[in-house]
Order: C-alpha cells, then sequence, then structure tokens
C-alpha cells in the first residue's frame, strides 16, 4: 500500500524508544542517541535505499526539507518494547523499522558491560493517520 497522499499530510519519523530500561528513560543521552539511531535508519532505508520504493522515498525528501531545507519533525516517544514490535508489524503501510544495538551500555552498581539489545523502534508517517495507534503514549 502507497503513502498517504491527502492535501492536509504532516510526515513525521516516530522514534519509539522502550520504557523498560533504566538509562533509555533517566539517562537523556542514551535515548537521544537511540533516537538519532532510529532517525538515520529511516532515512537510509525510506530514503537512501528507497526500501519502500520512490513515492515513500519522494516524501522522505519533502519531510527533510520542512524546516528551511535542513530536518523534518521528529517525536520520541516511550513505548514498552511488545509494543513497539507489535507497532512496526502492523503499520506495514508505513515505512518502519527496530534499531538493535549490538553493544549497548549496561551498568549495574559499579560494574559495568555491554550486550545486544532492541533498543527502539521507527515508523515514518502522516501525523493524522498514525495518531490512532500511537498518540496516547508519553513524549520522552
Amino acid at each position: 500500500m502507497g503513502p498517504i497522499m491527502a492535501d492536509e499530510t504532516d510526515y513525521r519519523v516516530y522514534a519509539l524508544v522502550r520504557d523498560d530500561v533504566r538509562s533509555l528513560v533517566e539517562d537523556s543521552g542514551k535515548p537521544a542517541a537511540q533516537a538519532m539511531h532510529a532517525q538515520s535508519a529511516s532515512m537510509k532505508r525510506v530514503y537512501c535505499n528507497k526500501q519502500w520504493g520512490d513515492e515513500w522515498a519522494n516524501l522522505y525528501d519533502q519531510w527533510l526539507n520542512q524546516c528551511e531545507g535542513d530536518f523534518g519533525t521528529v517525536i520520541v516517544l516511550k513505548v514498552p518494547m511488545e509494543e513497539i514490535y507489535g507497532l512496526t508489524k502492523a503499520l506495514v503501510s508505513n515505512p518502519t523499522g527496530i534499531i538493535h544495538d549490538p553493544s549497548f551500555p549496561i551498568i549495574d552498581g559499579s560494574v559495568g558491560t555491554t550486550m545486544p539489545l532492541d533498543t527502539c523502534g521507527w515508523i515514518f508517517g502522516d501525523a493524522n493517520h498514525l495518531a490512532p495507534y500511537i498518540g496516547h503514549y508519553e513524549l520522552l
């Protein structure tokens, strides 16, 4: 299914950061980095690789040029990981993805390590179309 082409569209990238890992909710640096990963992945897959076709790539190009030609609107939301998986599977008409960090830093007391972790997901699409699916989640 192609993108919505209504006159009143408001395309955005939504970064859905998981809310069950404390450092992703309490440490501003980690969720900011993961949201950047989500936006970068969306750009690579939708715009550069045209994984969803030329129509979506053209809309992404328009999105990139929203704010004086420098960037488009990104909304970062707190979402349970199981719901992120569900949303990215349910919204098959939109470009979506999961961010898998192969070396996410974990601190347990004074001990630090890294581990592979799905940290967030992303969705690109029209805010009005996506509102019923994601409008109830809190901003991060």
